[in-house]
């Protein structure tokens, strides 16, 4: 007779022990107070976002950089802009003009741009790797460009100093 509350006092305790772990999650946990006011949050997300630049937005941020373009008149600056997307892709026009032609151009010491061309390999063609003989699956030709930025482009970003 003296085992029986014994007994029942250590089941209880096993029963719940097996109801609190039972839950997802195992016991609860305080909620934590972060203490960020719901406006404040939105405005700062609204400043983090990048800014990117579109072509109208650089072809205008280059006209305005240019000498004389606060004293112009409406019509004059519209000009100008349209001058300044001419003459850049212009500009663009000769750089693939050079790529076609010499396969490897340097813009300003700020890109290396280069043309990689690989020739088609035959299908059962016997290729040698690392001294020993493969049979290629075959592979098309393949023309690729590939971009390298010099030093001048790295210290403007600020990745390297001078």
């Amino acid at each position: 007779m003296t085992l029986l509350p014994l007994l029942l006092m250590v089941s209880a305790f096993s029963l719940l022990n097996v109801l609190q772990l039972s839950f997802v999650g195992g016991l609860p946990t305080p909620e934590r107070s972060i203490g960020v006011n719901l406006e404040a949050a939105k405005k700062g997300t609204a400043k983090a976002a990048p800014k990117t630049f579109t072509m109208t937005g650089i072809f205008k941020q280059v006209a305005e950089s240019t000498t004389g373009y606060g004293e112009l008149k409406d019509k004059d600056a519209l000009e100008r802009r349209k001058l300044v997307k001419e003459i850049l892709n212009a500009y663009w026009d000769v750089v693939g003009d050079g790529l076609k032609a010499d396969a490897d151009v340097k813009l300003n010491g700020y890109l290396s741009l280069r043309v990689n061309k690989k020739p088609a390999v035959k299908k059962g063609t016997v290729v040698k790797v690392a001294g020993k003989e493969y049979k290629s699956k075959g592979k098309p030709a393949q023309t690729k460009l590939s971009v390298s930025p010099l030093k001048n482009l790295l210290v403007k970003v600020g990745i390297v100093k001078k």
